[in-house]
């Protein structure tokens, strides 16, 4: 892997002196991220000589991807030119095109970077591709916005993990391609693995599309599988998921149970995943889901092996779906913690799955509440809400 190290700052290290004035409260962030949404070209190039805005987001330093060396028609690979445009407070603007990487690129140490598309922008990969495209860590504020990464590959299955201490916001960002691997590979990466390293921290995830539109075997649907957006224990500030659609993962389209800090999922569409559609957990008790619509074992269902259809439908009102069968449940509490909420979301389940329950409560979860929610279940022999004792092991 090739590492870029602007500064010698580590991930967690204390932010420079001179940073103060650009910090903005976890409270004031969240208020003013939510007034800016649709509204960064408006703001674009309003800052003082030199300087570019992006949303919150505010740059001494731009620079054309393409002048900078990277090839728009894919023929040429991007990966040096990449690695010499990043820098220090820089805003590196990607024209439309298509741009070819050839090995995973990692970003350590910048500050404050942003990185987005100006039109219709993608970042290919070559076949057998199975790391983290872009690993992006060490730094107090990070943008990435407006790519596409192109996942149609042989058997590539590329992600993206983008860490910042402070302020993190990704957003306008879609997968494409079925993300097809075989077990021979090793484990998958999730799609998209966003951190925010402060308990003051936040970020904020937003309009990210991706549809894994096929299965990646057996051995996926476990911890060590693909998920669409996943979120582990390196969070410990406050992420906010909003308006994504995530479709046909194996190892769940949103698997943010493993972080102690708080989850936020507002809307959004979260359609026949394995395992959940929502894993929520940790031991944040304001984590939350609401205004979503969570799908599961509906007729097109791809994240599970073809043979599991039909004898899912067999199965018995005990949740077991036998050697050749796959659970899933519409959103799962687990991960230990209690006190998260579901409201206001929209849940079905159909008969190409066996579930435990529509919303189940396992893996040792406490108290959750759900309210103003409407539950469809395709077999009135499964209950809509269920919670499994503290000691079982089973997954939904």
């Amino acid at each position: 892997m090739t590492r870029h190290h602007e500064q010698s700052g580590r991930h967690g290290a204390t932010p420079s002196g001179d940073g103060g004035d650009r910090r903005v409260g976890r409270r004031s962030y969240l208020r003013l991220a939510g007034t800016t949404a649709g509204v960064a070209s408006l703001l674009a190039g309003t800052a003082g000589a030199g300087a570019t805005t992006q949303g919150t987001n505010t740059f001494s330093r731009t620079v054309d991807a393409v002048e900078a060396g990277c090839d728009p028609t894919g023929r040429t690979p991007c990966d040096r030119a990449f690695r010499r445009a990043v820098g220090e407070d820089t805003l590196l603007s990607f024209p439309a095109g298509t741009y070819r990487f050839t090995e995973p690129q990692a970003v350590l140490g910048v500050e404050r970077l942003g990185i987005v598309g100006e039109g219709a922008v993608s970042f290919s990969v070559p076949p057998e591709f199975n790391a983290n495209l872009l690993t992006i860590a060490g730094g107090s504020e990070l943008l990435f916005r407006g790519i596409t990464v192109d996942t149609t590959a042989s058997g590539a299955t590329p992600g993206l993990r983008l860490c910042a201490r402070d302020r993190l916001t990704v957003e306008d960002v879609a997968f494409v391609g079925r993300s097809a691997s075989s077990s021979a590979a090793g484990p998958a990466v999730s799609a998209l693995s966003p951190v925010v390293r402060s308990p003051d921290g936040v970020g904020i995830v937003r309009d990210v599309r991706a549809s894994n539109g096929g299965p990646t075997g057996a051995s996926y649907r476990t911890d060590d599988g693909r998920a669409g957006i996943r979120i582990g224990g390196a969070t410990r500030g406050t992420m906010r998921i909003e308006n994504c659609r995530l479709e046909g993962f194996p190892n769940g389209g949103a698997y943010v149970s493993e972080t102690p800090g708080e989850i936020r999922i507002d809307g959004g569409v979260y359609r026949n995943n394995a395992v959940a559609g929502i894993r929520l957990g940790g031991t944040d008790p304001e984590s939350s889901v609401r205004n979503a619509r969570v799908e599961v074992g509906l007729g097109d269902s791809t994240a599970f092996d073809g043979r599991t259809k039909g004898a899912n439908r067999a199965n018995g009102a005990n949740g077991t779906s036998g050697a050749d069968g796959t659970d899933a449940c519409a959103i799962r509490f687990e991960g230990g913690g209690s006190g998260a909420n579901v409201r206001e979301c929209a849940v079905a389940v159909g008969s190409d799955v066996s579930p435990e329950g529509a919303i189940v409560a396992g893996h040792g979860y406490g108290g959750f509440s759900l309210r103003d929610t409407r539950i469809r279940i395709a077999n009135a022999a499964f209950p809509a809400v269920r919670g499994l004792a503290p000691s079982s092991t089973e997954r939904c």
